[in-house]
This record gives C-alpha cells, sequence and structure tokens, in this order.
C-alpha cells in the first residue's frame, strides 16, 4: 500500500532556480508570466492551473529550497512524507491549510511567512530521506533521539 505523499509526488512539481529554468530554456518573459509560480526568493514552479489549490504533497515540496543543510521538514509534514496520510496539514476545524514547519540546526535562523514556520533544534537530529524530502527519523522526537 503506497503513501498518499508517495500518490501525489508524481502529480507534483519541485520548484526550480531561474537560472534552473534558463538554462533549460524558459525565457524570463515565461518565469515571469502565469505558467509559472514564485515559491520562494528565486524558486519558481510551473503551474498546471493558476490558483488551483495545492497537495500537501506540493505545499511540502515547494518549501523544500528552504531547508538549510542539517535542516529537515517536521511536524504534519515530516508524518504526512513517513506515510501519516492522516496529517493532511489542514487545520481539522477550519480546514485552511497549515504551515509547513521545517527544523533547523543548532544556530540558524530564518524568518517566518504565512507558508513555513521554523523551528530551532537545540542538537543536530537523525534524519531520513523520502522522495528528496529529508525528515526526522520516525522513533523518536527530532533532536532528543541518542
Amino acid at each position: 500500500m503506497t503513501s498518499r505523499f508517495s500518490d501525489e509526488w508524481y502529480d507534483s512539481r519541485l520548484p526550480r532556480t531561474r537560472a534552473e529554468l534558463r538554462r533549460a530554456g524558459a525565457s524570463r518573459r515565461a518565469i515571469a508570466g502565469p505558467c509559472y509560480q514564485r515559491t520562494a526568493r528565486g524558486c519558481y514552479r510551473a503551474v498546471d492551473v493558476p490558483g488551483a489549490p495545492l497537495t500537501p504533497t506540493q505545499r511540502i515540496l515547494d518549501a523544500v529550497p528552504l531547508v538549510p543543510d542539517a535542516g529537515m521538514i517536521a511536524g504534519w509534514a515530516a508524518a504526512y512524507v513517513l506515510s501519516v496520510s492522516v496529517l493532511d496539514g489542514f487545520d481539522h476545524l477550519t480546514l485552511r491549510p497549515l504551515p509547513v514547519p521545517i527544523l533547523l540546526p543548532p544556530g540558524k535562523r530564518r524568518r517566518e511567512t504565512a507558508a513555513i514556520t521554523y523551528r530551532q533544534s537545540s542538537r543536530p537530529a537523525k534524519a531520513t530521506v523520502v522522495d528528496d524530502v529529508r525528515s526526522p527519523l520516525a522513533g523518536g522526537p527530532s533532536g532528543t533521539s541518542p
């Protein structure tokens, strides 16, 4: 049985830098137009239907370029990547999307946005990688594993 993350992965797109898109042949006008959506500073993702709601997997993938070295996706997003499909990143009362939590390594700081929240780790956490997304190992809270 596959997880919703794995199922949605094939219909999702990884954000790419402007330079990567230009090398692939996209013009500046195309990148600035409705065919691409800015996901983070300098990162863009191709869009099939402008304004369409994003899947939890796409929201997680949009956050991946913001994860620093030794950082990782955390909270509901990590659980979703690790096949806990019931934690889909929507508030259970309002059904509004929750921000994607990112765990920062000790000493790193970032400014939160409406779509991303950052948590500071007190020590390096052990991570696993699923479909190019780093998340804490299952079996213990991040930052507290021996």
